[in-house]
This record gives C-alpha cells, structure tokens and sequence, in this order.
C-alpha cells in the first residue's frame, strides 16, 4: 500500500509542477516583463562600455580577444531576438498570449543573466597587444618574376628547405638585385610556412655588432635586460633566438666574415637556425662556411628593355635612343632605375645628353662600385636642377650607410644650412619628396 502511495504522490507531483509553473507564468507576467526590461537595461549598458574598450584597443594597435569578440557577437544576436519579441508583444495584447509572452520573457532574461555574468569575466581586459609585423609584409613591391630572376628564387627556396643545409650565400655586383631577390625569397617563405620567424639585419661594409643585435632584437621584440655590453647582448639574444624551433637570419650586405659569437647568433649548434648571406664577395661566403652559393647574373637584354619600359609608364617617342641608353645600364636593375625614373617626359636633348653622359661617366678611384652604377648615379646628381637639391642629397652622406633616415632631419639640418633660404616652402617640400623617392629608389 505504501509503494502505491509513493508512486501516486509522485505522479501527482510530476503534474502538479508543471501546472504550477504555467499558471506562475499568467500570474506573474508583470513581474516577469519588468525583471526582462531591467536585465536588458544592464546589457546594453555593459555592451556599450565594452564596445567602447574595443574602439580604444583597436585604436591602438591591439587585437581583440576572441572571448569578447564572440560575446558581442552574441549579445548582437540576442538583441534581435528582444526586438522580434517586442513586436510578437505589440501584437499579441490579449490575456490569451500572456501566459506564452510571459514564459518567453522569462527564458529571454535567463539568457540576458548569463551574458552579464559572462562580462564579468574579462575584468576589463578586451584586448592585448598585436603580434609584431612579419618582416615581409614591410616590404615594398617591386620584384620583377624574371626568368633569370626566378630560377635563382626557386633554386634558394628548396635548398633552404633541406634539413641538411645550414647557410646559403646570395652574391653578386653591387646593384645587381641581391636585396630585392631576398626579399621576395622570405615572401615566398612565409607563404610556404618554412620558418616559425625571419629576422633580417644590414651588416654593410663596417660592421656593427651593437647594430646587429638591435635590428635582430628589434624584429623580434625582444629587450636587452638592461645589459649594455656586446657581450651581455650577445647571450641574451642566444637565448632568445635558441627559444625558436625554425628560424632563419638574413644577413644582408655583408663585406667581411663576421664573428656569430659575438653577434649571439647559435648558427652550428641549433639545428632550427639557417642563415642566408647576401655579398658582392663570394670569398666572403665561402669563408663564413656557405654550403651554397648563389651568383646573379644582371639582366638580360631583353629583361632589361621590358624593366626600362615599364618604368616609364608609356609609348616611348624615341625608342631606338631609349635602347642604347637602356644598354648603357648594363643590365643593373639600380641603373634602369634611376636613369628611367629620371628619364620620364623629358624632351630628345635631353636624352641625347643623358646617353652621352652614361658613356662618358667614370668611376674614378671608387673601386667598389661598378662603372654603369656609378655613371647612372653621377648623372642623376649633375642633372639635378637646383643647387640646393644637390645640398639635400650631399647632407643625406653624413649619415651611417643603410641609416633610414627621418625626413624632418633633412628639413631641419637643411634649414640650419641655409639650403631652403630661397625657397617657399611648397618647393621644400617637393625637393624632400623627390629626396624621398629617390633614396628608396635605391634600396635594390
């Protein structure tokens, strides 16, 4: 009789329940409608602050936490879930529909309660800090998918790709394109996921290792503990660059064998570090230890005609003398640069003048430099049409070789100088951003 009993009472409680909480919907509605409306208050209260500590993270730089990213997106979601509801309220006013509204208000602000409860959680950190800018994507257009270009790109690609290989060496004369080809190497890199990171760093031809472990340093992010010895910097960024399972260093414009100890560089003992040399010496990559090394060749003729008209940007009105002054360059990419650049609508007398000036120009006592480079550069420095101009670019000497340097430094030494003093200021500016193009033009 007792188990009869029990199973009743239970019965009678699995319905009763039910029945209870349906009614509780009808009588409570007012309630329910009221506790909806003040919950909702809440979140857009709280959603517009947060929103406002994603405005100001964006503003900086930061990247949103994908915990906050999807919050808003849900609180988005559930705020077009009330608006439908407020229309099915608006149309459904008879007591008939109370019951239902009043449930649905009900879940509504059960799920309201629970984004609140969610923001409570970020503790008002919305965001951190961007990861810092893959060193390619820095770089500027301006690779040209050459032939005798493309196979050299291809070739360094899958030697570096070979677990056996330890460092390559990219030479040839200067001009030639070494710093371009090896920035479309670590593009292409990058898209293949080889490397975990590629740092890259100008060792020119007096080498600093205090500005080496900078520019490493620098790509990296990281910070020198407060050590201000080379050799200090040197084991923190062993340390550092040890911590990375792949990475490759790009050494670029290297004149002399460099001291890896020194710099802090774990080339030999970590197996995930290879290094890739550029240098117009080949000696110099074969006495660093280069088991591979790449000499490019300068353009082809042809390469160099097509390099020379686009440059120009349009029909050329006198061809035939585009194409000897065109050969003049030698097929060095930093000599089709700068002439063709200076070259643009300028009248046959002129290119008559630059032609003879190519094939008379000589280097002089600059041995290093190769004659074509040299006679392409002279020429761009005599044919400047203000002495002032001719100032700018001298003044740009007095800074460290492969230095970026800021432009307002040229307007302010300028100005010291004396070299704008009879010019507005519209002109000063014009001269700086010809300086501008013009240094960048030669960063091949």
């Amino acid at each position: 009789m007792e188990i009869v009993i029990s199973i009743a009472s239970k019965i009678a409680e699995s319905l009763v329940t039910p029945i209870g909480r349906e009614f509780g919907y009808l009588i409570y509605y007012d309630t329910n409608m009221k506790d909806l409306k003040d919950e909702l208050k809440q979140l857009f209260e709280m959603k517009d602050g947060v929103q406002e500590s994603v405005n100001a993270a964006k503003t900086n730089g930061e990247v949103i936490n994908s915990d906050v990213q999807s919050w808003l997106k849900s609180v988005n979601e559930l705020i077009l879930q009330v608006s439908r509801f407020e229309e099915e309220v608006s149309m459904k006013r008879r007591c008939l529909y109370r019951r239902n509204i009043s449930r649905k208000a009900t879940k509504i602000t059960q799920d309201v309660h629970r984004h609140l409860q969610k923001e409570r959680t970020f503790n008002n950190n919305v965001a951190h800090p961007a990861p810092p800018p893959m060193i390619w994507s820095t770089f500027k257009e301006g690779f040209k998918d050459f032939k005798s270009r493309m196979t050299y790109v291809n070739s360094a690609i899958e030697v570096l790709k070979n677990e056996k290989v330890r460092m390559i060496g990219i030479c040839g004369m200067g001009g030639v394109g070494k710093t371009t080809m090896v920035k479309e190497i670590i593009k292409r890199l990058a898209g293949l996921k080889v490397f975990d990171n590629v740092v890259m760093a100008v060792v020119s031809q007096s080498p600093s290792i205090r500005k080496i472990q900078s520019e490493i340093a620098d790509e990296l992010r990281f910070t020198y503990d407060g050590e201000d010895s080379e050799t200090g910097r040197a084991l923190q960024l062993y340390g550092r660059l040890k911590q990375i399972n792949k990475i490759l260093i790009v050494l670029d414009d290297v004149w002399t064998e460099l001291d890896f100890e020194a710099i802090g560089l774990p080339y030999g003992p970590h197996k995930g570090c290879k290094v890739l040399l550029t240098s117009r010496n080949s000696e110099v990559c074969n006495a660093m230890g280069s088991q591979e090394i790449f000499t490019i060749p300068v353009l082809t003729p042809e390469e160099s005609w097509e390099l020379f008209r686009e440059i120009i940007g349009k029909p050329l009105d006198y061809p035939d003398l585009a194409k000897r002054v065109t050969n003049e360059c030698a097929g060095l990419p930093i000599a089709i640069l700068t002439v063709a650049k200076a070259l643009e609508n300028k009248r046959k007398y002129e290119w008559d003048d630059a032609l003879k000036q190519l094939q008379s120009s000589a280097p002089g006592s600059i041995s290093s430099m190769n004659d074509k480079v040299y006679s392409s550069i002279q020429w761009s420095y005599d044919r400047l049409e203000s002495d002032e101009a001719k100032s700018c670019l001298l003044l740009c000497c007095l800074f460290p070789e492969d230095y970026d340097i800021p432009i307002e430094y040229l307007v302010r030494y300028g100005w010291g100088r004396g070299y704008f003093s009879n010019i507005d200021k519209k002109q000063e500016i014009e001269c700086i951003l010809w300086l501008t193009n013009f240094k960048e033009g030669f960063c091949c």
